[in-house]
C-alpha cells in the first residue's frame, strides 16, 4: 500500500500539462465525493442504530448494544456502562473501517483510470519529426502502460480474496434473515451493504473499460502523419497486446484464475495450486464425502436415496474428479496453449484469419452463455433454499451427515457458508472444464477448415514447389491429429465418467420431477418444478455441449477427403496426383473426441444417453410404484 501511495504522488509530480491535470482532477474530485458520500452512509448507519437501542431500553429495560455472551455478570453498574461504550466504540470502528477499506480501494483504481486516461491523449497525440523522437515516445508510452498494468494488478491481488470473502458474507447475511422493513437500522444496514457492492462493481465496471484504451487510440491518432515503419512499428506493439487465447476463452480466463486452474499460470506456483486444493476440500469435505455418509442413515428411505443422488452428490463427485484431472494436466495444457497462440500468428491470409475469428467468436459466445448459466444455477437454487426452508429451523444448504452437532452457533453459520461455497465451486468448476475443452476442440476445427480451403486451392507451378506446399499440408495434418490426440488421452476417462453421471442424474431428476408433479401441490410447487427443470437443461446442455463439438471435429476431418477430390487433381501429374490418395485415405479415418475409448461423442449419443436414461427411469418409477 505504502508503494502504491508513492508511485501515486510521483504520477502528480510528473503531469506538465494542463489538459492531463484537469483529467486526473476530475477522478480525484470523484473520489473524494465518493468516501464522503460513503463516510455520510455508514456515520449515518451508527447513529440511527445507536438511537434505536436507547429508546428500546426505555420499554425493555437494559440490552446489549449487540447480543452477545461475556464471561461475566454485565447487567450490573458499572460494568454495564462500559461494556456498552465498548461494544458502540468496536461497532463504530468496524463500519469506519469497512467503508475505508471500500473507499480507498476505489481511489486507487480511479487513480489507475486517470493515468490510462491521459496516457490515451499521448497517444492520440503521437507526432514526431525523427524517428528517434518517435521510438523515444512510443518507448515511454509502452513503459508507462507495463507499469500501469503492474499497479492493477498489485490492486487486484490486495483485493481479490477480500472482495470474494465478503461478499459471500454479505449475500449469506441478507438471505439467512428475515428483512424488517419497519425497522430503519434494517433498512439502513441494507443499504450500506447494497451501497458496498455497487460500489466494487463500479470499480470491477471501470477496470474493464480499460482495454478499449488499447484500441482506440492507434485509429484515433494522426498516424498518418507518421512514416510507414513507424506506423508499422506501433501497429506490432498494438498486436502485442491482444491475444487470441485470451479472446476465444472470454470469461474462462478470469474465473479460472480465481479457482487457481488456468494452466498458463498454475505451473510450479504453490498459490495457485493453494487454491485448487481449497476448491476440492470445501467440495469433498463440506457436500460429497458427508453426503456419501448419510446414505448409511436414510437408505431406507427411497426419496431421501434419490433427492442425495440426484442434484448433489453425483454432481459433486464429478465436479471434483474433473479439478483434480484437470489440475494434473496442467502442463499439457499449457502446452496446446501456447500451440493455439502459434496457430493464430501462423494465419497470413484475409480468409484463413476470418475464419480462424468466426471460430474464436463461437468459442467465446459459448464460454459466456455456459458461464451465465452455471451461476444462474447457483443463484436459482440459492433462492429455492431461502424459500423452501424458511419455515425449517437452522436448515443446512444440503442435508448432510456431520460428525458436530450443526444447530447451535457458529457451528451452523460455518457449516453452512462451507457448503454455499462448495456449492459455488462445483457450479462454477463443472462448465469451466467443459468450456475450455470445447473452446480447444472448435481451434483444432478451425484449422481443419482452413486446411481444406488451402487442399482445395491447391496449385503448384513445379515438382518442387508442388511437394513443398503437400509436405506443409501433410505436417499440418499430422499436428493436428497429435492436438486432438493429447486432448483425447488427457480427458477421455474423466468424460466417460461424465456421461455415466449425466445419465444418472437425468434419470434421478426427472423421476424427481414425477414425484412433484404427482405428489400433493404445496405452495412452493412452481419453485421447485422450475428449478429442477433449469437444472435438468443445464445439465443436458453440457453433455450436449461435448456431443455438438465431437460432431463437428468428424465432420471437419473427414470433409479433408472431399477438399482432395475437389482440388484441381486433374492438372497435376498422374505420380503428383497419387500423392492426393494418401491424404483422402488418412482422412477416412476421423478425428473423434470419446468417452473412455468406448463411443465418440456426436448426436447419435446425445440421443442415445437421453433415451438410456429415460429407460432407467422407468424400471426405477416401476419399482418405486411396487413399494
Amino acid at each position: 500500500m505504502k508503494d502504491l501511495l508513492r508511485s501515486m504522488e510521483e504520477d502528480w509530480k510528473e503531469v506538465s500539462k494542463k489538459e492531463d491535470e484537469k483529467k486526473m482532477m476530475e477522478y480525484a474530485k470523484f473520489s473524494r465525493s465518493l468516501a464522503k458520500k460513503a463516510t455520510i452512509v455508514c456515520t449515518g448507519i451508527i447513529v440511527s442504530y445507536t438511537i434505536k437501542r436507547c429508546l428500546s431500553m426505555r420499554t425493555e429495560g437494559r440490552l446489549y448494544f449487540f447480543p452477545a455472551y461475556f464471561p461475566f455478570e454485565a447487567m450490573t453498574s458499572p460494568i454495564f456502562e462500559f461494556k456498552f461504550i465498548g461494544t458502540m466504540i468496536g461497532c463504530t470502528y468496524y463500519t469506519v473501517t469497512y467503508t475505508s477499506v471500500d473507499t480507498f480501494l476505489a481511489m486507487l483504481v480511479l487513480h489507475v483510470c486517470g493515468q490510462l486516461s491521459r496516457l490515451q491523449n499521448e497517444l492520440m497525440n503521437l507526432n514526431s519529426a525523427t524517428r528517434e523522437e518517435f521510438h523515444l515516445k512510443l518507448s515511454y508510452i509502452v513503459k508507462r502502460h507495463d507499469y500501469l498494468n503492474r499497479m492493477n494488478f498489485c490492486i487486484s491481488s490486495i483485493n481479490t480474496l477480500s472482495a470474494y470473502t465478503r461478499t459471500m458474507l454479505d449475500v449469506y447475511e441478507r438471505t439467512s434473515t428475515e428483512p424488517n422493513y419497519s425497522d430503519p437500522n434494517s433498512i439502513n444496514n441494507g443499504y450500506g451493504i447494497t451501497l458496498s457492492f455497487v460500489r466494487a462493481c463500479a470499480m470491477k465496471g471501470t477496470e474493464l473499460t480499460l482495454p478499449h484504451i488499447r484500441k482506440e487510440p492507434p485509429r484515433n491518432s494522426s498516424w498518418y502523419i507518421l512514416a510507414a515503419k513507424a506506423h508499422m512499428d506501433r501497429s506490432g506493439v498494438d498486436r502485442e497486446k491482444k491475444s487470441h487465447v485470451r479472446y476465444a476463452f472470454g470469461w474462462n480466463i478470469y474465473t479460472m484464475r480465481i479457482m487457481g486452474l488456468w494452466p498458463q499460470e498454475k505451473m510450479y506456483n504453490p498459490s495457485e495450486n493453494l487454491k485448487v486444493f481449497s476448491a476440492v476440500f470445501f467440495m469433498f469435505s463440506f457436500v460429497s464425502l458427508p453426503q456419501t455418509v448419510n446414505l448409511f442413515f436414510i437408505w431406507g428411505d427411497f426419496d431421501l436415496v434419490v433427492e442425495n443422488l440426484a442434484m448433489d452428490n453425483v454432481f459433486f463427485s464429478i465436479t471434483i474428479l474433473k479439478t483434480i484431472v484437470f489440475w494434473l494436466n496442467g502442463k499439457t495444457l499449457k502446452g496446446l496453449l501456447n500451440l493455439m497462440e502459434e496457430d493464430r500468428k501462423e494465419a497470413t491470409k484475409e480468409d484463413d484469419i476470418k475464419r480462424i475469428m468466426t471460430v474464436a467468436d463461437n468459442s467465446r459466445k459459448i464460454t459466456i452463455t455456459v458461464n451465465i448459466i452455471s451461476h444462474s444455477i447457483f443463484i436459482i437454487y440459492a433462492i429455492m433454499h431461502v424459500a423452501t426452508n424458511y419455515p425449517t429451523v437452522r436448515g443446512l444448504y444440503f442435508p448432510a451427515y456431520f460428525p458436530w452437532e450443526t444447530k447451535p452457533s457458529p457451528n451452523y453459520e460455518l457449516t453452512f457458508l462451507g457448503q454455499l461455497v462448495a456449492c459455488y465451486y462445483s457450479t462454477v468448476i463443472y462448465s469451466l472444464v467443459d468450456t475450455f475443452l470445447a473452446t480447444l476442440v472448435l481451434h483444432v476445427c478451425g484449422q481443419l477448415a482452413n486446411l481444406k480451403h488451402e487442399l482445395i486451392n491447391f496449385q503448384s507451378e513445379t515438382t518442387e514447389e508442388f511437394r513443398e506446399k503437400l509436405g506443409r499440408i501433410v505436417k499440418k495434418h499430422d499436428y493436428l491429429n497429435d492436438f486432438t490426440e493429447t486432448i483425447e488421452n488427457c480427458f477421455n476417462m474423466m468424460l466417460l465418467i461424465q456421461m455415466l453421471g449425466c445419465t444418472i442424474i437425468l434419470c434421478l431428476e426427472s423421476f424427481d420431477t414425477l414425484e412433484v408433479l404427482t405428489g400433493e401441490k404445496n405452495e412452493f410447487f412452481l419453485l421447485e418444478l422450475g428449478c429442477i427443470a433449469f437444472y435438468v437443461s443445464y445439465v443436458l446442455l453440457q453433455l450436449y455441449l461435448y456431443c455438438y463439438i465431437g460432431q463437428r471435429l468428424l465432420s471437419e476431418s473427414t470433409e479433408m477427403a472431399d477438399a482432395a477430390y475437389e482440388c484441381k487433381w486433374y492438372n497435376l501429374s498422374p505420380n503428383e496426383a497419387k500423392c492426393l490418395i494418401l491424404i483422402m485415405r488418412r482422412a477416412r479415418s476421423p478425428l473423434r473426441i470419446t468417452a473412455g475409448k468406448f463411443c465418440s461423442f456426436n448426436h447419435e449419443l446425445f440421443t442415445e444417453v437421453v433415451r438410456t436414461a429415460m429407460g432407467y427411469l422407468s424400471v426405477l418409477y416401476t419399482v418405486k410404484s411396487e413399494d
